[in-house]
């Protein structure tokens, strides 16, 4: 076991050497930055880059009687329109990541007590949210491949 921890720690070491961009590669795309590294390092590591899941993503949203009760626990809560755009954006962002093949939203319905979790699709009493609708056709995008990346690769 020693052995295989060791040579593990010496692989992951000289990762660092074989992923470095320069200044002006970096600058050019820093948000790709992060991502290259990790595509390098799980390549050289495994041989192939694991299927990525992004698990409970959501964004809170603020809420008011008579659906919701009790003191807002959250410091900053977004509206229902703004957690529609920040989710249709993280899926994009998540399809255009190679290796990425999920992507959940932290829960189907809000809690209608605001010390629990308002990051729902739908309302406490199952009316759907903006976000409902941004999340379907977002999805929908990404399985027909109707994303643009840019330059990102898929």
């Amino acid at each position: 076991m020693a052995a295989r921890g060791a040579s593990l720690q010496a692989t992951l070491r000289g990762l660092r050497r074989d992923t470095d961009f320069t200044r002006d590669e970096a600058a050019a795309r820093p948000e790709d930055l992060a991502t290259n590294r990790l595509v390098s390092a799980l390549k050289k590591a495994f041989g192939t880059v694991a299927p990525i899941w992004y698990l409970e993503d959501g964004f809170q949203t603020t809420g008011g009687a008579p659906l919701y009760a009790g003191p807002e626990t959250e410091k900053h809560p977004v509206s229902e329109q703004e957690q529609a755009a920040q989710l249709t954006a993280a899926v994009t962002l998540a399809y255009c990541q190679p290796g990425v093949t999920g992507f959940f939203n932290f829960e189907l319905r809000d809690d209608a007590s605001l010390d629990g979790w308002q990051s729902g699709l739908l309302r406490p009493d199952w009316s759907a949210k903006p976000a409902f609708v941004a999340y379907v056709q977002a999805i929908a995008a990404a399985k027909d491949g109707k994303i643009q990346c840019g330059e990102a690769r898929r």
